[in-house]
This record gives structure tokens, sequence and C-alpha cells, in this order.
């Protein structure tokens, strides 16, 4: 009769060893994976951020973390901009903001019909000259009576908003006249360029022709590449971290604060990277310079 062996065949020592390291191969490669992962992200938050850790005061930082607060941990990105996390969170609540993970409104449509458009900032938001380099988005405030909108332009080398519109729709027009605004003062320069995100706003005819006749060459953000718009996000942020975020009864009311708002950051606001000078007293301190070279 067949009588089954309870002997186990043995596995050699040389194969055992074969499979152990196949293992932990397979561990090294997902390890070194997720670290590249890790650099990448690491990298390009220091990229946006490094003129942030070098320059900006403390209040800037704090505006550049809450835009970012949805994308990435608050510990992470006060870390990488060496700010003290119970400072922010102090800050948000001296503002009414609240500390709760709210994500922003997302106004940004892109038009995937729209002709390419270069990126001819590249993440370079600074200038040799005012009026040389606008960038311009659109963010909304919520009021009694609906959403409010507000487009933007503002010069890259001086930090000043040279043009803004304010309207209860957020349609190209708006786009519009915040460029025409800013074009009305007489502050941008020939050959100027205008960079945005890919709204539809920004791509549509009404909007391109308006640059074309004041000579304003256009530049938008990369597909996919919200960081190419960080500086239009930051002010966006500080805007609202200082204004406050509770609603405000009617459209009337939140333009005030707004226009407010914008006349005081223009005269009265000090940038360290503008050597601790208002954005007017930097453009005016720039001409004089170019009067006694002339």
């Amino acid at each position: 009769m067949y009588r089954r062996s309870d002997h186990r065949e043995s596995v050699s020592p040389d194969i055992e060893l074969d499979i152990e390291v196949a293992h932990l191969r397979a561990q090294l490669r997902r390890v070194e994976r997720e670290n590249r992962n890790l650099r990448g992200e690491n990298e390009v938050l220091r990229e946006a951020a490094d003129p942030l850790i070098h320059q900006a005061p403390a209040r800037e930082r704090f505006a550049f973390i809450y835009a970012r607060r949805d994308r990435f941990s608050v510990k992470l990105l006060c870390r990488i901009l060496v700010t003290d996390r119970g400072s922010y969170y102090a800050w948000v609540r001296a503002r009414g903001s609240g500390v709760t993970r709210r994500r922003r409104r997302n106004l940004t449509k892109p038009d995937k019909g729209a002709s390419a458009v270069p990126d001819l900032i590249r993440r370079r938001f600074t200038a040799p000259m005012p009026g040389l380099k606008l960038i311009g988005d659109i963010s909304c405030f919520r009021t009694g009576e609906g959403w409010l909108y507000l487009a933007t332009a503002v010069d890259l080398c001086s930090k000043e908003v040279l043009g803004y519109a304010i309207a209860p729709h957020m349609r190209a027009g708006l786009a519009v006249e915040a460029i025409n605004a800013a074009h009305r003062t007489g502050l941008v320069a020939g050959n100027a360029i205008m960079h945005t995100d890919r709204g539809s706003q920004y791509h549509s005819r009404e909007y391109k022709n308006a640059l074309r006749r004041l000579e304003i060459r256009q530049s938008t953000s990369r597909t996919g590449s919200c960081l190419d718009g960080a500086a239009a996000e930051s002010f966006f942020a500080t805007i609202k971290a200082e204004i406050g975020a509770e609603p405000w009864p009617n459209h009337a009311a939140a333009r005030r604060d707004i226009e407010n708002w914008i006349k005081s950051y223009n005269e009265r606001r000090l940038h360290s990277s503008l050597g601790y000078r208002t954005p007017i007293e930097s453009r005016i301190a720039w001409q004089q310079r170019m009067s006694m070279a002339a």
C-alpha cells in the first residue's frame, strides 16, 4: 500500500537567497519611486517659494501658504517657507478666515478650442522696469446679492495694481476692462507682456482684439501648471485674507472694501523685495532714476 511521505522537498539556500534579494530589490524600487515623487514636489514648491523665503514679510508668506493649503499640507508649506505654523494659524484666525480646509471656487474654465498662446513669463515673476510685464487673474467675492468678480492687471516690477475691473459677472468684458484701465494710466510700456491663466475669458476674441489694439503681447500659463500663475494667486490670497472671508451684505459694500484695499495696497503696502517701499514709491523712484540718466 502506497504511503504518502510527510517529508517536504527542501529548497536550497541559494534559491532562498535569490528570492529574498528579488523581494528586497522590488521594495527598493518602490521606495526610490516614492522618493522621486517627493523630491519633485519639493523642488516645484521651492522654485515657486524661493523669492518668498528670502524677501517677503510674514504676511505675504502666510498668504502664499493660505492659497495652497488645499493642495499641500500646511506643515510642508511652513517648513519650505521657513515659517512658524503657530504664527500662520494665528494670522488666519485674526482675519476671521478660520482654519477649515475650504476649497476655493475655481474660476478657470479652459477654452479647449483656443489657439496655442506661449508662456512668455515662465515663472520669472520680476521685471527690469515698470510696465513691462503684467500679470492678471479673476477672483470672486460672495455677497448677499450674489457673487462679485474682480479682474486685475498687476505690474511685476513695482507690484502696483495698474488696472482692475469689478462686476457681477465674469464674462470676457471684465478682463478687457481691467487691461484697458491699466493702459489708460499711461504706465504700460510698449510691447508689454500680459500673463494670465488659460481661462476662456483670456482666450476670447474680444480680449485678444483688445491686446492687439493696445499693442500688448499675450502670455498664458502652461496646461496643468498651476504654479505658472503663482504671483496672481498670491495676490488674491492676500486681499481675501486681509479684507475678511465673511459675505458682504450687497455688491456696493464689497466693491467699496475692494477698492479701498487696492488703493491702500498701492499707496501704503511696503514690500521687502522693493527695498521696503510701496508699489507707487518704487515706480516713482525708477522714473526719477531714468529722468536723471536722460
